[in-house]
């Protein structure tokens, strides 16, 4: 009987090591796992594709979906259109792979000044139909954001007679991160895809986050496994 005790105290020590080895074990190919999930806090932005009863899009909208958003602007020379055009040709790739489910993809705008509601649209789905493109007046609200999944913008004066945009006067740029964020079905923020960004990468850390948070876990599953 003891040494029957005994067995089982051990396969309880080796289910909860396996368990905090997998939590350990988690490896992005490029990005970085938050320590945590952080739930995404209440926000308001306009988007075109939205739903039926106006154009909003709201922390509800990344209930029951699995998104990825891109913080950027539509004058953006390089990064931005690099980022977008990545994104699209990681977006296909999963849809060629049948991988399911795919994410939504946002870009929110940080350029509030220029960036209208259909020119943020416009640039969204220029890339890719699904996109979605969405933008705010309220600069608390992109602060608040920004603050919360760990990146930043600045806007940055150009030299007088310089401007980026074809349609204004405006002489300044933004300067911004680059990364990716991750959020997951239930409007947590659980990860972050760092640069230099390949669809390739992007495509093999979306599954392997995806499949981590959907594989069977917990002690009695653990249990199962090592019986």
């Amino acid at each position: 009987m003891h040494k029957k005790i005994a067995s089982f105290i051990q396969i309880i020590s080796l289910c909860l090591l396996s368990l905090f080895a997998q939590a350990d074990e988690l490896k992005l190919t490029s990005g970085i796992m938050m320590p945590e999930a952080t739930t995404i806090q209440p926000f308001t932005l306009e988007a075109q594709q939205a739903d039926a009863a106006g154009k909003i899009f709201t922390q509800n909208n990344l209930q029951n979906h699995w998104t990825l958003i891109f913080f950027g602007f539509t004058n953006c020379p390089m990064l931005c259109p690099t980022t977008m055009a990545t994104l699209a040709n990681a977006y296909t790739k999963l849809q060629t792979q049948g991988f399911k489910p795919l994410p939504q993809v946002i870009f929110v705008s940080v350029d509030s000044q220029r960036d209208t509601l259909e020119k943020t649209h416009i640039f969204a789905t220029t890339f890719h139909k699904n996109f979605i493109g969405a933008r705010t007046d309220d600069q608390r609200t992109l602060l608040r954001m920004t603050h919360e999944m760990h990146t930043m913008f600045e806007k940055v004066p150009l030299p007088a007679g310089t401007t980026q945009d074809k349609d204004a006067t405006a002489n300044y740029t933004i300067d911004h991160t680059g990364d990716i964020m991750v959020i997951n079905p239930q409007g947590q923020f659980v990860a972050m895809l760092t640069m230099p960004h390949t669809a390739e990468n992007i495509v093999a850390d979306y599954q392997t986050i995806v499949n981590h948070a959907t594989a069977p876990s917990g002690f009695f599953a653990k249990m199962k496994a090592l019986l």
